[in-house]
């Protein structure tokens, strides 16, 4: 884990009020026992030399019982304190190995303003992936802009996005592009204080590019089916209407209805169950072969299939 200093924020140590209130107490308690204990003294013995004796034992008793109870307290106290201290190095050590191995990279940054709108940022830690993943080093204690020049022009949704969550304070997750590093990225923002933000990311690109892909490919289907000289009608498990052709409209007198999305019962109510029953068969895997099989239409007519 790479951190930026830690800047001295004037924070006070509550171990110094703690100090403070014992030895008020003990003031307090001690001057209540030389007083009370002289007054008492004083009325049960008149003479002058056994109350002297009688001071320097008084005396002697609360060093000792004071000291005895000191040593308690304070040895708890230590007890205490040694716990707390090993508990927050396992804490320490815990976090720091989670960190350490997570595999998603992780940035705390603060947001920096220019006349009350977010113009940059200030990263505070980072995790070992983030260089991995985004191949940017040294970057604590640095400004995006410094790190990575041109991305308040190149990606102004960062800052808006970043903005919106410090302003709410509500946590986002979501996709986008990072025109300034040709990345893209899944991201999860948060906001633990004013101004202040941690994000949890991954580089997602070559899904992106594979679904690109993918739906290069479903066009390129779509537009073949569409411009084929043949009836071809695409549908999904459903029978709803993926793409047709142009020929397919034509021969079943479909016009210029819209029909994908829509079921091919609901286009065809004529469809009889013995087709239905092919159909199933077929989605579930069967292959069916017919060289004329006929179709009665609602308008009386009989299309050959």
């Amino acid at each position: 884990m790479k951190n930026a200093p830690a800047p001295d924020n004037g924070v006070r140590v509550p171990g110094r009020f703690l100090a403070l209130r014992i030895a008020a107490i003990y003031a307090i308690l001690g001057g209540l026992w030389i007083y009370l204990s002289g007054f008492i003294l004083h009325l049960l013995e008149p003479d002058h030399g056994t109350q002297q004796a009688w001071e320097i034992g008084k005396g002697f008793f609360f060093i000792l019982v004071t000291a005895t109870v000191l040593g308690l307290v304070l040895a708890r106290y230590l007890r205490r304190l040694h716990n707390s201290y090993l508990l927050l190095r396992e804490s320490d050590e815990q976090k720091e190995y989670l960190f350490e191995n997570m595999l998603e990279g992780f940035v705390l940054c603060r947001l920096l303003y220019e006349h009350g709108q977010p113009r940059d940022f200030v990263l505070l830690k980072v995790n070992d992936v983030f260089e991995r993943l985004t191949g940017l080093t040294d970057a604590v204690g640095k400004k995006a802009t410094e790190i990575v020049p041109g991305i308040c022009e190149t990606d102004p949704h960062l800052f808006a996005v970043s903005s919106r969550v410090a302003r709410r304070g509500k946590p986002e997750r979501f996709e986008l592009r990072v025109n300034a590093l040709r990345q893209w990225f899944s991201v999860s923002i948060y906001s633990p204080a004013q101004d202040l933000l941690i994000v949890l990311f991954d580089v997602i690109t070559e899904r992106k590019t594979a679904e690109q892909a993918l739906r290069d490919q479903e066009e390129s289907l779509r537009r073949f089916v569409e411009q084929s000289p043949a009836a071809l009608a695409m549908l999904d498990r459903d029978m709803k209407y993926l793409v047709v052709s142009r020929r397919w409209m034509d021969d079943y007198r479909l016009g210029e209805r819209s029909i994908i999305g829509r079921s091919h019962y609901e286009v065809f109510p004529e469809i009889t169950d013995r087709l239905k029953e092919i159909h199933r068969r077929c989605l579930a895997g069967a292959v069916e072969k017919n060289d004329e099989d006929p179709f009665p239409r609602a308008d009386g007519s009989t299309d050959w299939l």
